[in-house]
């Protein structure tokens, strides 16, 4: 694989002023050769089905930014041969992109994004946040949609607006930390931590919505590196109200608030809190197992796979709305399951096949009932 990492070596051409549509094939790989370090033939070859995906299907640089989730600053540059960071990076999205395609060519909407109520309620609590450019911490139980719908939510706002990052489980400190976000702007491996946090400013100047994600692991941490963290947040992320961020926390029902407990217990070890709060939206929002996962969504969850019947649909609502038990994340393994052993069948999805799923994951988590609690 290439990696890029130096400034362009790669001369302007008179096609790059054309539309990427009305370029041809060998103008893309001329471009694409001149690259240092070279780029291997593979990698080329993604780029060049790239184009030819934008020309097949009449898009344009803008469209074809929205449709990958990669940014058009990097895909108009990255076409020329000019693009400063990793070729190696990009060309992996690239290839995530078609493998998605393929997938829906696959399993039809099995795996298209349902628009939930709760989704509408996040995207409403995105929208505003960036407005406001506050930070909005959100609190919910695992597998309630709250990843799904701030992913889709990114892609939809791919300009460089909206960044999602997600906090790695082996994060444990603010340098590794900053990997996590370098990684999710597109900045290269190789490059230095101090110089990854200038780039990191520099890349978020367009960006007025961060969506943080998995923030419960930080309280894993040592307080020392959470105090860290949190300063990082504020001051480099938050950057003084240039950006509205979003924290999404897992938070199980009854566990009460485990932002508020961070709170006090980074107040305990005598952390000035006031600047953090000062920054804060004064409610934190929480998404609640029950209401907020009501039959209708249920309902349109499922339509993916199959129509259920009424009494098939209010045991799958009651199974998604039962705590400690994955919600829809549980909910999409047993419709997964049943799924493929109607295909393997060749027979169509029914009740009865899903209502047996349905209860063969019933009893084998209810003989592990205490890794659910």
């Amino acid at each position: 694989m290439t990696t890029r990492t130096t400034g362009s070596t790669t001369s302007k051409r008179p096609w790059h002023g054309l539309r990427l549509q009305d370029r041809t094939e060998t103008q893309i790989r001329e471009s694409l050769a001149e690259v240092t370090p070279a780029m291997d033939a593979d990698d080329i070859d993604v780029w060049v089905q790239l184009w030819s995906y934008a020309r097949d299907e009449h898009v344009g640089i803008g469209a074809l930014a929205h449709r990958t989730g990669i940014s058009q600053p990097v895909l108009s540059p990255g076409f020329n041969g000019q693009y400063i960071g990793s070729y190696a990076d990009i060309t992996e999205r690239i290839r995530t992109f078609f493998f998605r395609e393929e997938q829906k060519r696959l399993y039809g909407g099995l795996r298209r994004f349902v628009r939930t109520g709760l989704a509408e309620t996040l995207f409403h609590v995105f929208d505003v946040t960036r407005i406001v450019r506050r930070i909005q911490p959100v609190e919910g139980p695992e597998q309630s949609g709250k990843s799904r719908a701030a992913d889709e939510y990114t892609h939809l706002n791919n300009s460089g607006r909206t960044l999602r990052i997600e906090i790695s489980a082996a994060t444990n400190g603010i340098n590794q930390f900053v990997w996590d976000v370098a990684d999710a702007i597109g900045i290269p491996y190789s490059i230095k931590a101090s110089e990854k946090k200038i780039r990191i400013r520099h890349s978020l100047e367009q960006c007025d919505l961060i969506i943080l994600d998995e923030v419960h692991l930080v309280r894993t941490w040592p307080i020392k590196r959470r105090i860290e963290f949190w300063n990082y947040v504020r001051t480099d992320l938050f950057a003084n109200g240039k950006r509205g961020i979003v924290l999404l926390i897992t938070n199980e029902p009854g566990d009460g608030s485990l932002f508020v407990e961070d709170l006090k217990e980074l107040k305990a070890a005598g952390h000035n809190i006031g600047q953090l709060l000062g920054r804060m939206r004064n409610d934190i929002m929480r998404i609640d197992h029950v209401e907020d996962i009501p039959p209708e969504d249920v309902e349109a969850f499922v339509a993916r796979y199959y129509q259920p019947g009424k009494t098939m649909l209010r045991k799958l609502h009651a199974a998604a709305t039962t705590a400690h038990r994955g919600h829809y994340g549980m909910l999409d393994d047993v419709l997964k399951t049943a799924w493929a052993e109607a295909q393997l069948a060749k027979t169509p999805l029914t009740d009865e096949i899903v209502g047996r799923t349905l209860e063969s994951t019933g009893n084998i988590m209810r003989t592990r009932k205490d890794l659910y609690r």
